[in-house]
C-alpha cells in the first residue's frame, strides 16, 4: 500500500514572529529608565535573571539567546500584567484585560461605566487615539466583571 503524500500544515503565527514580539514588549516594560528593571521581573516572574536577560537581548538563533517555555512566558505576562499583555497578544487578533481581586458593588460599577462612556464621547470629540486605548481597555474589563456578576447571581 503507497503512502499519499500528508498535508502540511503550517502554523498561523510563526514561532519566530512570536517570540519577536514577546521580546519586544518585554524591551517596551523592563530595563534601564523603565518601569521594570531586569532583576524585578526575574524575581516575580520565579526566571533566572540571566535566562531572562539572554532571552530579550539576544534573537532566536543567537548562540546566546536562551528560549523560554510557555510557562514561564506566561509567568512574565502575570507579573507584568495585562498592559504588557496586550503588546504581543494582538498578533493573535487577541487582548487581555486584569480580572479584579473582588467584585465592585453595582453603584460603583455603574459610576465607573458611566465616566468611561463621558470620556469616550470627549475623546472622540477632541483628542482620540491614546485616551480611547485606555477608555476600552476599561470598558472590557468593566464588561467582564459584569458578565462574572451575572454568571453568580
Amino acid at each position: 500500500m503507497q503512502h499519499k503524500p500528508s498535508v502540511s500544515y503550517q502554523p498561523l503565527i510563526a514561532d519566530e514572529q512570536a517570540v519577536n514580539t514577546f521580546r519586544r514588549a518585554l524591551s517596551m516594560f523592563m530595563g534601564r529608565g523603565k518601569r521594570w528593571k531586569l532583576e524585578q521581573v526575574a524575581k516575580g516572574a520565579g526566571i533566572h535573571p540571566d535566562t531572562l536577560g539572554k532571552f530579550r537581548s539576544y534573537a532566536p538563533g543567537h548562540p546566546d539567546h536562551r528560549s523560554l517555555d510557555f510557562g514561564q512566558l506566561l509567568s512574565i505576562s502575570a507579573f507584568l500584567g495585562a498592559d504588557f499583555t496586550n503588546e504581543w497578544l494582538p498578533l493573535a487578533d487577541q487582548g487581555a484585560f486584569d480580572l479584579p481581586d473582588d467584585e465592585p458593588s453595582p453603584g460603583t460599577l455603574a459610576t465607573q461605566l458611566a465616566e468611561d462612556t463621558a470620556a469616550m464621547v470627549r475623546s472622540l470629540n477632541g483628542s482620540g487615539g491614546a485616551d480611547m486605548a485606555r477608555i476600552g481597555g476599561r470598558l472590557v474589563h468593566n464588561g467582564k466583571t459584569i458578565l462574572a456578576m451575572a454568571k453568580a447571581a
